[in-house]
């Protein structure tokens, strides 16, 4: 099978497998996607109708309420008197005019019995046996909503709301209003899912009777789904969820409900979607999508072969050429140029094999020539040979008498080799002593830098305790001022104890001009005096001790200031003279150290150049007798030499042979000269 027939066999195989896999999935993940999107719409769906008949039912109770509130239903109600009832059923007929969808309105006391109504011909009717009438007369202030009940006039479905009249705390009897059940068709009739004609929704209430149902007969009947018929006996209990989806069969169509369980009512709203609706909508997609992957294989499989074309056909072409230069055929082709201008893989294999052919041509042609060249130098190679075999015998006889020569020369070369050997020891002692001189002087330099760095850290220590003593010692100057601040107090409790004595004894002449009477008061006088006179001695006493304090101060202040003026005059200038002391110590220091690096630097000098003097006799010597040495073993290699040279002749003579048998397989190439 050819490269063409695989790629295109390749492509349509990966398309198709990939295409499959690939409507598959998307089917899959398609059918998922409606399901869950029915599922959410659904629920969407019946938890807004579900909110809503909330409402009604919440308007409803609110609107029977304020039903309640009539003034003229409780005087009504609280003095039995009959003259109110025909202004009580207007009010009634008002409020069901208003609402316009009551069946009747009515008014009942504490034993049932309805009082008043819209309908004159329920008046007087007890009503005591409804569930809806106990729990009214045992409300206490609650609105209550009745079950289904069908009515016996119309036999229509309604509810009764109703909302108990207070006389303060005493219940005396109640407001109610039959609502009739169409009141939520027109909340349900409309309601669809989109795309969905066969959804639909109903409602029950906490009986399981249907409230409402598109299919009219049905109204007022029971439920006749299983499991919402389940949901309702769960939700009697209050074991039902508040709202989920359940899927079941009804006459032979798969179906899915949502329900929600409407808040305060304990009615169920039900929505309602037959599976089969949206299960079609699924396969219109996945056929939709299985022809649309199959028109893409039929374009990718036209496509996949006039792209093997275009793939394949250069490749035979490339292959061609390969072939033609396996047939050592390195002539330039201008047919290929077309592949070499391509910018694709196929392009780069016909540029490189162009270069192989031509690198395979050019080392051809060097072959060629080089055979030519093998040929010419072989006979050169012969001639010389000759002449270089009669040379070689006379270098031997001049290298034996240069031997000779060299080996004087090394036996005067090691006695001056020995001279310098003592030259060098002398001066390397006097290098090593240079070095310890130089350790020593760094030693000197190191302590005087030490001393130096110490004595300004004393310095600094001085300075800080200096200033530290002068700070606390101002503070304490500041905080003896104190003392006077207590002076002055002093002088005015003086003046205050003054003052005192006065009052007490003008207290005193008021005292006695009062008579007996002012007696307690002229002794108060005397004690106030008497407390007068003890805080003027006492400030006596607290002034003596505070002119002490402010003596002591003033010594204290005075001799602090002795001390810190000794500290900056004499301690600080000793520390500057013994940093001057260690600065000439350690410029002498200085100076000694570079004598020192300056003499061991030309005694190491000195040494390095003995040395170098030692060491170059020493390899001029070896170098001699080295020479000596090859000059005896050239003579030995000079007749191998000419021995050899016998043989390169017959080497050359192999090398010809060799070369014209290079020459004639090169001839086999067909060559672009």
């Amino acid at each position: 099978m050819t490269i063409k027939k695989k790629i295109m066999l390749f492509t349509i195989v990966t398309l198709i497998c990939s295409m499959t896999i690939t409507t598959a999935i998307s089917a899959i993940f398609t059918t998922m996607s409606y399901e869950e999107t029915a599922k959410g719409d659904l629920s969407l769906v019946d938890e807004s109708l579900g909110e809503t008949i909330g409402e009604v039912i919440n308007k409803e109770k609110a609107n029977v309420t304020a039903l309640s509130k009539n003034t003229d239903i409780y005087q009504f109600l609280k003095t039995k008197d009959q003259k109110l009832l025909n202004t009580v059923n207007d009010e009634l007929t008002k409020y069901a005019n208003k609402q316009g969808n009551l069946e009747h309105a009515f008014v009942v006391n504490t034993d049932g019995i309805i009082v008043a109504d819209t309908d004159s011909r329920l008046i007087g009717q007890n009503i005591g046996e409804r569930q809806y009438n106990k729990e009214s007369l045992q409300s206490s202030g609650k609105a209550v909503m009745s079950e289904t009940l069908i009515s016996k006039s119309t036999k229509a479905p309604i509810i009764v709301f109703t909302y108990p009249v207070m006389d303060k705390t005493k219940l005396i009897g109640y407001a109610a209003a039959a609502v009739k059940g169409e009141t939520f068709n027109k909340y349900f009739e409309k309601i669809r899912l989109k795309n969905d004609d066969s959804s639909y929704a109903y409602l029950v209430d906490e009986k399981g009777k249907m409230i409402y149902h598109p299919i009219k007969s049905k109204i007022g009947k029971p439920v006749e789904n299983v499991q919402i018929k389940e949901v309702v006996k769960e939700n009697s209990s209050n074991k039902a969820k508040s709202e989920d989806i359940v899927e079941y069969k009804f006459d032979g169509s798969k179906k899915i409900a949502a329900y929600k369980i409407v808040n305060g009512a304990n009615w169920i709203v039900v929505m309602c979607s037959t599976v089969s609706k949206f299960n079609a909508q699924i396969t219109r997609t996945t056929i939709l999508i299985i022809a649309v992957s199959a028109v893409i294989v039929v374009i990718a499989s036209l496509l996949a072969f006039v792209i093997s074309a275009k793939i394949a056909n250069p490749i035979v072409e490339i292959s061609k050429l390969i072939d033609k230069t396996a047939n050592l055929d390195l002539t330039n082709d201008k047919n290929y140029d077309r592949l070499r201008k391509r910018n694709d893989e196929v392009g780069v294999i016909a540029k490189s094999t162009d270069k192989m052919v031509k690198q395979l041509n050019e080392f051809m042609i060097s072959m060629v020539n080089a055979c030519d060249s093998i040929n010419k130098n072989a006979v050169l190679v012969e001639d010389l040979t000759k002449n270089l075999s009669e040379k070689a015998a006379m270098n031997s006889e001049t290298t034996e008498t240069l031997s000779a020569g060299m080996e004087e020369t090394a036996a005067t070369i090691e006695e001056i080799s020995a001279s310098t050997g003592e030259m060098s020891q002398a001066v390397a002692s006097m290098a090593n002593k240079s070095g310890d001189g130089l350790q020593k002087t760094e030693d000197i330099f190191t302590r005087a830098l030490d001393v130096k760095n110490k004595t300004s850290e004393a310095i600094e220590k001085s300075n800080n305790i200096y200033n530290d003593i002068r700070i606390k010692l101002q503070k304490a100057i500041e905080g003896s001022k104190a003392v006077e601040e207590i002076d002055s107090l002093s002088k005015s409790i003086l003046d205050i104890s003054n003052q005192t004595n006065l009052l007490s004894l003008n207290a005193a002449i008021e005292a006695a001009r009062a008579g007996e009477s002012g007696r307690g008061f002229a002794v108060v006088a005397q004690e106030v005096a008497a407390l007068a006179d003890q805080s003027a001695e006492t400030v006596g006493q607290i002034q003596k001790v505070v002119e002490k304090v402010k003596e002591s101060v003033k010594i204290l202040n005075e001799s602090s200031s002795q001390v810190l003026m000794y500290i900056e005059q004499n301690v600080n200038k000793d520390y500057d003279n013994m940093i001057k002391i260690g600065d000439n110590y350690n410029r002498d220091a200085e100076d000694i150290n570079k004598f020192m690096v300056d003499f061991s630097a030309l005694a190491e000098e000195l040494n390095a150049s003995i040395d170098g003097v030692a060491k170059a006799i020493n390899e001029m010597a070896e170098t001699i007798n080295e020479g000596a040495t090859g000059t005896q073993g050239i003579s030995d290699e000079t007749a191998k030499m000419v021995q050899h040279i016998d043989e390169i002749r017959q080497s050359a003579k192999d090398n010809l042979y060799r070369a014209n048998e290079l020459k004639s397989i090169t001839s086999k190439f067909k060559l672009d000269m």
